[in-house]
């Protein structure tokens, strides 16, 4: 908590984060930057079906107050044969679900990806996302360049070098982009 380690550096005495917790809970400002908190959470794998957690049905209040017909009674080796035969499709509906979810991952993914095919030579900007603690980043400029593509060394990584005395990088081709200049004797 920030404001807990700015009074712990200015300030000492006894119960002091129960003290900046009981503020923090009763300071508008606090109250209002932070968003409402859920009491419940979020679940973070969904509904789990009570076959995958256990061997048996689940007893409903209806179960319990009609009854349930009686079963005929089976051989063990049935009662194994039913139960492999439910942990497979299990199974099969889980890998399916796995299934699904990597291609809704790997759609993800590709939708922000760029397209970008640079050859040797080809002079592009390096997009550098770090951000120095306590500047802001609005007058900053993302891109830092002009790079010369010196390899493809893969599909997505590029070397690149800012000038032949300096050490070429290796860059995933996300944080390259071409360079475009203002100056027009360039071209």
């Amino acid at each position: 908590m920030k404001t807990l380690r700015r009074i712990r550096e200015r300030f000492y005495w006894d119960r002091l984060r129960a003290d900046v917790e009981k503020w923090c809970r009763e300071c508008q400002i606090c109250r209002a930057r932070k968003r409402p908190k859920t009491e419940d959470g979020k679940s973070v794998t969904g509904w789990i079906s009570a076959e995958k957690l256990s061997d048996r049905t689940p007893r409903f209040p209806c179960d319990i107050l009609f009854g349930r017909p009686e079963d005929t009674p089976s051989s063990p080796n049935e009662d194994l044969n039913k139960l492999g035969a439910r942990l497979e499709s299990v199974q099969t509906s889980d890998r399916e679900r796995v299934k699904l979810s990597r291609v809704r991952k790997k759609t993800h993914y590709d939708s922000g990806a760029t397209e970008h095919h640079f050859k040797k030579g080809d002079l592009v900007s390096l997009c550098n996302p770090k951000q120095q603690r306590g500047l802001s980043t609005e007058p900053r400029q993302k891109c830092e360049g002009p790079y010369t593509v010196v390899k493809k060394l893969n599909d997505v990584v590029y070397r690149v070098q800012r000038s032949p005395n300096v050490k070429p990088k290796v860059i995933h081709f996300n944080r390259l982009e071409q360079y475009w200049t203002t100056d027009r004797n360039c071209m």
